[in-house]
């Protein structure tokens, strides 16, 4: 009968009605052409990940540890659920052993035709060709950030910046997200 008062002032957890993942094929290059079109986002990265990479990506490198996992992806997923909070959208990056690397959450001040140009860039997966192998992710932490990139001898730097400016319900909806996945907000 009072079983609400158990969970009182206990840290929320995340209880999305249903997950829905469209997966497509979607590599480093494409990443960094398109990341920095999304702006503002809450980036998670995995908690102790160091990527094996057997061949490093042509003409992509990462500036810091927050992107540098994301030059392993061969998959990304599109996630989106409906939660006690409302909606959610998020990008998973998966590596070719299928470890999920990193996850992004958009945000109310995320550029929502940059997620349109990023999906596009991504040959689409039929729902029977791939099945991920983990099913767990634990974040290391959560930071808003945006995606940027610059031309440095011929390569394309991919770096996470601060974010300019974000709203009090980019900044409150980042905090719900933290919370829910149990890691600290930055």
């Amino acid at each position: 009968m009072f079983g609400w008062l158990a969970t009182f002032g206990a840290p929320r957890r995340e209880h999305p009605s249903t997950v829905q993942t469209r997966w497509f094929h979607l590599g480093p290059q494409a990443l960094a052409r398109t990341l920095p079109t999304l702006g503002s986002v809450l980036h998670l990265p995995r908690l102790r990940y160091v990527p094996c990479l057997t061949h490093l990506p042509r003409g992509v490198i990462a500036s810091d540890e927050l992107v540098a996992p994301l030059l392993a992806t061969r998959l990304v997923g599109a996630g989106s659920a409906v939660t006690a909070d409302g909606p959610r959208e998020w990008l998973e990056y998966v590596d070719a052993s299928g470890t999920c690397l990193a996850r992004t959450y958009l945000l109310p001040d995320t550029d929502y035709l940059g997620w349109d140009a990023l999906l596009a860039e991504g040959e689409p997966m039929g729902v029977d060709e791939w099945a991920p192998v983990e099913q767990g992710f634990t974040a290391a932490q959560a930071r808003v950030i945006r995606f940027d990139t610059n031309l440095v001898g011929g390569l394309r730097l991919l770096r996470s910046t601060r974010a300019c400016a974000v709203s009090p319900m980019g900044r409150s909806l980042a905090g719900s997200i933290a919370q829910a996945q149990s890691v600290a907000y930055l």
